[in-house]
């Protein structure tokens, strides 16, 4: 079991020193018998964090817990005790990931005119397919608002900065094309963009405001999506945060419901993390970042690419940026862009791969190359961001399970757990900070609309949902129906 499944648990009882330590060594610690070793803590007893939200109890004493998590396992117990293989194997069977939700959607979707199951995307404003908004009305009708504690550009406006408007309007101004190609003769980079903002700008973009039906079947990232977007950023003056409240949904939380989630939460959970909830689901992460880059440190960073372990693995970094794309945790562009956009910047990504486990993708902005090198975790201030509380959550999880044992030294122990999945992922990044963390790979530049993994507010803003989580969990604990709704 990984850190992140146990650590849920491990507030359930914290015990003597003593007997975590016997426990953390593999000692023999003594048999001290404990009165509420089943006894859940209160809502306040939250000293340390979990990454999902727990709940262990013995299967005699509550027997209705069992089903209030998706994961159920059987803590090994001595030999000598028979160990209701049966139960065990029935809770811990898995279905079809398309059958079990099926069956979930006709027996407690019966006369609702919503799916229950998620089956598309976009919660937009159809409107701006008739008439593209002013900036204004994008601002005032998107959640997400501009602040002065999220800034970022390049210190020093140049030429390619404002390229794409040129390339845009010359004909406008000039009548034709033809003094485009002197820009165009530039350089590489500068043919690709004079070339593909020519053949994207009567690009309809509005597509993009359709529901995305049938996502979780998508194998690729769809290139004429790709070129879409990209006019839409052309279109914007290359500024991801305006773009990025064009397309709105879920790129920028529309669907959520902060009030009420806050009004259902805050009489449990404490106001200084009902304070970060509201900050994370309105105006999304970090809390503040500043930053206007020298253009030599941004050309630097793009010079030097990705991390070898990244580009080793061609195939498992193409699924992970597919799945990436269709859970709409960030917006795939054309690669040029990063170059003509001031807003727009690379970090370095690596790979963590480790046998037995999945690879992981990690967004790199701690390691320099060179003295005065800018990195984001360097200038990302972490004070106004959530606590981090997750203490010694494996230790405690241990010691709990020990003192359980203790207690009914007969019993299956059952462990029941609601796992979330790709939790870094819900906060939202602020969609004026999308570029500044965004990131290229291959041919393709992605504009990170949710939290990234590596940054040092990734931890920070998953916090308070966790421990509100934690929190819930006691509230709901013996809720109405929730044997029969975790039954799948």
């Amino acid at each position: 079991m990984d850190n992140a499944s146990v650590s849920a648990f491990a507030n359930l009882r914290i015990d003597t020193p003593s007997v975590a330590s016997n426990v953390a060594t593999g000692g023999r610690p003594c048999m001290v018998p404990t009165t509420s070793s089943t006894a859940l803590p209160t809502a306040r007893q939250r000293t340390v964090p979990t990454s999902s939200a727990m709940s262990m109890q013995s299967k005699e004493a509550h027997p209705s817990a069992v089903p209030t998590g998706s994961i159920v396992a059987t803590v090994a117990r001595p030999s000598t005790v028979p160990t209701g293989s049966s139960l065990t194997s029935s809770l811990m069977s898995t279905q079809s990931k398309n059958a079990t939700l099926a069956t979930y959607q006709n027996k407690f979707g019966q006369g609702s005119t919503d799916s229950l199951v998620s089956i598309s995307q976009g919660k937009r404003i159809s409107s701006y397919k008739a008439n593209h908004p002013s900036n204004a009305r994008l601002v005032r009708d998107c959640r997400m608002k501009p602040s002065l504690a999220i800034q970022y550009r390049v210190e020093v406006l140049s030429l390619a900065d404002v390229a794409t408007k040129i390339v845009k309007h010359w004909r406008l101004y000039f009548g034709s094309n033809d003094g485009l190609w002197a820009l165009a003769g530039l350089s590489s980079m500068w043919h690709t963009m004079v070339h593909e903002t020519l053949r994207l700008e009567s690009m309809d973009y509005t597509p993009l405001l359709d529901p995305r039906l049938n996502y979780e079947s998508q194998t690729e990232i769809c290139p004429y999506r790709v070129d879409m977007a990209t006019a839409g950023m052309i279109d914007n003056g290359m500024h991801p945060g305006m773009f990025g409240r064009f397309v709105s949904g879920e790129y920028t939380g529309e669907d959520r419901d902060p009030e009420g989630t806050c009004s259902e939460i805050g009489p449990h959970v404490d106001p200084v993390d009902l304070s970060q909830i509201h900050r994370i689901l309105t105006q999304g992460c970090p809390a503040e970042f500043l930053l206007d880059e020298p253009i030599e440190n941004k050309m630097m960073s793009l010079a030097r690419g990705n991390q070898k372990s990244f580009d080793e693995y061609p195939e498992i970094v193409q699924k992970t940026m597919n799945k990436e794309d269709k859970y709409s945790h960030l917006i795939s562009l054309r690669d040029w862009v990063v170059y003509f956009s001031p807003y727009c910047r690379h970090t370095c990504q690596g790979m963590v791969i480790k046998i037995g486990k999945n690879a992981r993708v990690v967004w790199d902005a701690s390691t320099k190359m060179w003295a005065l090198e800018i990195v984001l975790n360097e200038v990302t201030t972490t004070e106004l961001e959530a606590a981090i509380t997750f203490g010694l959550a494996k230790i405690k999880l241990y010691t709990c399970i020990y003192n359980m044992r203790v207690s009914f030294p007969c019993l299956d122990i059952l462990l029941a757990m609601a796992d979330v999945k790709a939790c870094f992922r819900y906060p939202r990044m602020h969609i004026d900070a999308s570029g500044a963390f965004g990131f290229r790979v291959n041919d393709l530049y992605f504009l990170a609309t949710s939290m990234v993994f590596g940054s040092n507010t990734s931890a920070t803003s998953w916090e308070p949902f966790r421990r509100a989580i934690e929190a819930m969990t006691l509230v709901y604990f013996n809720k109405e129906g929730l044997v029969q709704k975790h039954e799948y």
